[in-house]
């Protein structure tokens, strides 16, 4: 397979993250009673919440805001604390917070909007952060802070590289160090910090780990601010970190689900490339390689069998197992050898060479076992059905012998109640397409042939070259 592909393993053994749903809060205050006004962190804010809502796997029930007059102490306390009750195991959260930031004795600490500047006790610190944080047990815990003196919120140990989205996390991104100032930008547009995360957001054409984004964010800032600021990236102090790392999941992941659900069992390598062509990112990735590299085994094993086999027939089953097959134009040389032969002289074969011992299927009523075959990406019965469903079926002259070989004949309401658990009678425009593929039918709307009937009787009829095997028996 090609290599763009494997770029995209975000799991390694761990395997991916559960799927579970994604929480997000936002603490924004431009309006502060006490403290300077800012010109930029609701609009960040804002902004943030779109991208995330629109692009990335966040549901609005599942998002919460707290901005300017709302964003006091104790109403970002209770926020947290409804947090705890809502969020599983298996969700994750990501918290934002934009505005005024402090630093004390080495504890950093988040300005509410009711807060004074010379109160302290009405600031809300990082270690209450962490407390808060400890409570709520997520899959993956992501902070973003645009503030200053941000770093502070981080731990003290030497930083790690994150792993796996398998494990659990606890990351923070913020805007400055301890000791810096983190720019507000001029009014009317993003801060530098926010402007950067919010164009790798917007940007990523895949699901974005936020290694990936954090790299990103700090060397653009640093660039940007000609290295007055310096955004951090580290493990929060809080417990729960296992060393994984959360990723920003495309939206489209819910439409790929239900796309893979539909395609993890086709034996089309064509729409197998298309789903990957089309979900690049996707969570189902590595099992839609698994599933096309499993194929083109199959393929050639197939294809090594009607080789060893060298007849007309083990061609023909080939050809009517693998419509896509690699070996297909092979197959249909040497299928036109075999019918033309070196002496000009038509092949005939065994029908029973195109239908493998494991083309069967048991009837679990009452354990009958038919066979069948696959033609135009359809699995035919090539017997007729002998099931018993009553009034309205009976052997042909009334004999139980026939039905042995004939099966049993049915009204048209008795024929629909005899097909078995996840089978039904196919339509005229089935029957047309399967005949068509053999020659061709009689259109009995337009009283004219369309292609060669002839032909496909005979292909569709007991020993014809089709493998369908039908009996004339009624």
């Amino acid at each position: 397979m090609p290599d763009p592909y494997k770029g995209f393993d975000l799991s390694g053994e761990a395997g991916h993250a559960p799927n579970g749903r994604n929480y997000l809060l936002v603490v924004a205050i431009d309006e502060y009673a006490y403290c300077p006004k800012l010109n930029n962190c609701v609009k960040d804010a804002r902004e943030f919440i779109a991208v995330l809502a629109e692009k990335y796997a966040f549901e609005p029930e599942n998002i919460s805001t707290l901005f300017n007059a709302d964003a006091t102490r104790p109403n970002i306390h209770t926020q947290l604390k409804k947090l705890k009750s809502q969020i599983g195991p298996h969700d994750n959260l990501v918290l934002y917070f934009s505005g005024h930031g402090e630093t004390e004795d080495n504890v950093g600490y988040w300005v509410p909007a009711n807060a004074h500047p010379e109160r302290e006790w009405e600031f809300f610190s990082t270690d209450e952060i962490r407390r808060r944080l400890d409570a709520i047990d997520s899959f993956h815990t992501f902070v973003i802070v645009d503030a200053c003196f941000s770093g502070a919120l981080f731990a003290t140990y030497k930083s790690t590289t994150p792993g796996y989205e398998g494990k659990r996390s606890r990351w923070g991104l913020a805007a400055s160090h301890s000791r810096e100032r983190a720019l507000d930008g001029t009014a009317g547009e993003n801060s530098p910090f926010a402007a950067t995360l919010l164009r790798q957001l917007k940007g990523s054409p895949a699901n974005l780990p936020i290694q990936d984004l954090a790299a990103a964010v700090i060397r653009q800032v640093e660039q940007a601010t000609e290295g007055r600021q310096t955004p951090v990236f580290k493990p929060l102090n809080v417990r729960g970190d296992d060393s994984g790392q959360y990723v920003f999941r495309l939206r489209l992941a819910e439409s790929e689900a239900s796309n893979w659900e539909r395609l993890k069992n086709t034996a089309s390598i064509a729409a197998l490339l298309e789903f990957l062509e089309k979900y690049p990112g996707g969570r189902n990735v590595e099992e839609a390689i698994h599933r096309i590299e499993q194929l083109e085994a199959e393929d050639r094993a197939a294809w090594e069998m009607a080789e060893k086999g060298n007849s007309l027939g083990s061609y023909l089953k080939y050809i009517h197992r693998w419509e896509e097959g690699r070996y297909m134009e092979a197959a249909r040389k040497k299928v036109e050898e075999f019918r033309v032969g070196n002496k000009g002289k038509a092949q005939k074969i065994n029908p029973a060479a195109l239908i493998s011992s494991s083309n069967t299927f048991t009837d679990p009523r009452d354990g009958q076992t038919c066979r069948t075959v696959e033609i135009n990406g359809q699995r035919w019965m090539a017997q007729n059905l002998n099931f018993d469903v009553g009034e309205g079926c009976w052997f042909y002259k009334d004999d139980p012998k026939n039905g042995e070989k004939y099966g049993r004949l049915y009204t048209w309401e008795a024929a629909k109640k005899s097909c078995p658990p996840g089978w039904r009678l196919p339509t005229d425009e089935e029957w047309q397409a399967l005949a068509m593929k053999f020659g061709g039918y009689y259109d009995w709307e337009q009283r004219k042939d369309v292609g060669d009937p002839k032909k496909a009787y005979k292909a569709l009829l007991e020993g014809g070259d089709s493998g369908f095997s039908a009996l004339l028996g009624g």
